[in-house]
């Protein structure tokens, strides 16, 4: 018989859908063998992730970009179209992203959105793009960010543009589709505001403010947290990514530790866990 994951499918900002694979599934409690003939394994619970390491960027990053020209700098963001996609999946390692749609199987040839490993795996091919871009605009790659698909140029004007132009220019060259820079939520040439990494900057009035679908997101997590005494796992982890990412801009670094207590890593995603009062309290700060 051939082993299929669950496929569903996530909204984007963009009013089209992303396929998603649960290549976590099935979702069992304690310690697996991940040999056994007799009890189903998810493709993910057999991967070791701390072999494997993402580039991550967060707000303050973002604010220590910016302070380097002030209001009188530039930025841009260039933003790669379905970005895992880029990426084959080894020929003998397709099978493990099998799925079903009525009576038809699938085989994903390429990253998919639901494998643990996508985001490392992905990440050192799009480094790669990125210093080969810096090196072709003259431009040290400490003027920029990245975080997995989204580059971020922050500088003066000459300096963004010529960034700007060789990052279109190499990925036009080896195939890469990058995201229209018709909405400026997504990417955009070199101006002087924008959103980044969910924050809406605006570098002439020195001025920020969550983007509103960001915003909202992180409020209904905040919300299930105040107004429940159990959340998934998963939620939980959710929220405390958007916590950390927003710190910088909050100040409030340090209301996050009853928060963080109550999500276990090494726990199933769909575990309910305890929302202690401690939590609920500093969910309520923010």
């Amino acid at each position: 018989s051939i082993r299929t994951s669950p496929a569903g499918s996530t909204d984007k900002p963009n009013g089209n859908s992303r396929v998603t694979i649960d290549m976590s599934w099935p979702h069992l409690d304690g310690d697996i063998d991940i040999w056994s003939e007799t009890v189903p394994c998810s493709p993910n619970v057999s991967i070791d992730t701390s072999l494997y390491n993402t580039q991550h960027v967060n707000s303050t990053d973002v604010l220590r970009a910016l302070q380097r020209e002030g209001p009188q700098g530039y930025v841009c963001k260039i933003d790669w179209c379905d970005a895992y996609k880029h990426i084959p999946v080894a020929p003998e390692d397709r099978i493990l992203q099998t799925f079903k749609v009525g009576d038809r199987y699938f085989l994903d040839n390429n990253l998919s959105f639901g494998g643990s490993t996508s985001p490392p795996l992905y990440d050192d091919p799009a480094e790669l793009v990125t210093q080969l871009a810096h090196w072709e605009a003259g431009i040290r790659r400490q003027c920029s960010l990245r975080m997995l698909d989204d580059l971020i140029g922050a500088g003066t004007w000459e300096s963004t543009m010529k960034l700007y132009k060789a990052s279109t220019s190499l990925c036009s060259y080896i195939g890469v589709r990058l995201a229209d820079t018709d909405d400026p939520n997504k990417a955009f040439s070199p101006r002087q505001d924008g959103t980044i990494l969910g924050i809406y900057y605006n570098l002439p009035t020195w001025s920020w403010k969550l983007a509103p679908e960001k915003g909202d997101k992180i409020l209904t997590l905040l919300f299930d947290v105040v107004k429940k005494d159990e959340v998934r796992n998963d939620l939980l982890k959710k929220l405390l990514g958007k916590i950390n990412h927003y710190s910088g801009v909050f100040s409030s670094k340090f209301e996050r530790s009853f928060l963080q207590k109550c999500h276990e890593e090494l726990q199933p995603n769909h575990r309910l866990m305890k929302v202690t009062a401690n939590a609920k309290s500093q969910a309520a700060h923010w």
